[in-house]
């Protein structure tokens, strides 16, 4: 195990210099301090030429490389600036290789869907301040969420605190699932957040869209089209005091129902092959221990 620490400190002046992030301090730790930034927009969609004008002037003045939380090739950066974490390309001189306004919509559609009902068991989503285009750029900003990312907490958890994230999962997972499709035309079978979306362009020959939009295997009976996150994994969790206090990023979530979102968790999300790795048998099921969350659901 990493060196002892308390695995939800989320102060990132305070982590260990061997932690597998200390170079990225701003990823997946926040804790609120008296001095962070907090939007104050004028009134408004994200439509609105005001509110677009005031966004751009804090991306432009406020997001630099110094809280740059991570950049990957071809995709947005993200940035943690005080209170929000803000989701834009504008440090970059070309556009993103991928289009994200459906994802970034979903994502929002999401979040309205899933707000009240976690509300009611203690966990948080993100608020979304904007979704739209700002120079003809894809941007979204939202709130960030005290706490610790799970990934990130994980090597300092014990096995009974490892156990209790998982039986929490699994029972928001199920609170989820009580979610049901609105009586909407024309949408009879699985969908996303947004009916119409399709937020990563899955090719029909993909193993994601077979599974969320193909015909069920081996499973009779009526189809129960719950609400499912859709990437339901460590990452996107966060923890504080023992307890799962918020989740995000909410781009892939739908109305898929627990077999379809649990066989996209095992054989998708989860597939990595670490067999082929030089692992011990601990590390190798330290790393296969949220593969079986949706088992017996």
């Amino acid at each position: 195990m990493s060196q002892k620490m308390n695995p939800y400190e989320a102060d990132p002046t305070k982590i260990p210099a061997t932690d597998r992030y200390a170079d990225t301090p701003f990823y997946g730790r926040y804790k609120p301090h008296p001095d962070d930034f907090v939007p104050n927009p004028p009134p408004g969609p994200s439509t609105n030429d005001d509110v677009i004008r005031y966004w751009e002037r804090v991306i432009v003045e406020k997001c630099t490389q110094a809280n740059r939380m991570y950049e990957v090739d071809g995709w947005r950066d993200v940035f943690g600036l005080g209170s929000i974490i803000v989701m834009s390309s504008h440090l970059s001189v070309k556009p993103p290789e991928e289009d994200h306004a459906l994802r970034d919509a979903n994502d929002a559609a999401a979040i309205a869907v899933v707000r009240d009902c976690l509300r009611d068991i203690g966990v948080q989503v993100p608020t979304i301040y904007f979704q739209g285009k700002i120079n003809e750029r894809d941007v979204l900003i939202q709130s960030r969420l005290p706490g610790v990312i799970l990934h990130v907490a994980w090597p300092y958890l014990t096995q009974a605190e490892k156990a209790s994230f998982k039986e929490q999962g699994r029972q928001i997972v199920k609170k989820l699932d009580e979610l049901l499709p609105p009586p909407t035309e024309g949408v009879a079978g699985p969908s996303y957040a947004l009916p119409a979306a399709n937020p990563v362009e899955l090719d029909p020959a993909d193993a994601d869209h077979r599974i969320l939009f193909g015909k069920r295997e081996n499973v009779e009976g009526e189809e129960k089209l719950g609400f499912a996150h859709n990437d339901f994994q460590d990452s996107n969790i966060i923890v504080m005091d023992g307890k799962i206090t918020g989740v995000i990023d909410w781009e892939m979530a739908g109305y898929f129902g627990l077999h379809r979102a649990g066989r996209i968790h095992k054989e998708v999300r989860c597939s990595n092959n670490y067999e082929k790795a030089n692992l011990t048998e601990e590390q190798l099921a330290d790393l296969n221990y949220w593969k079986d969350l949706y088992e017996g659901l």
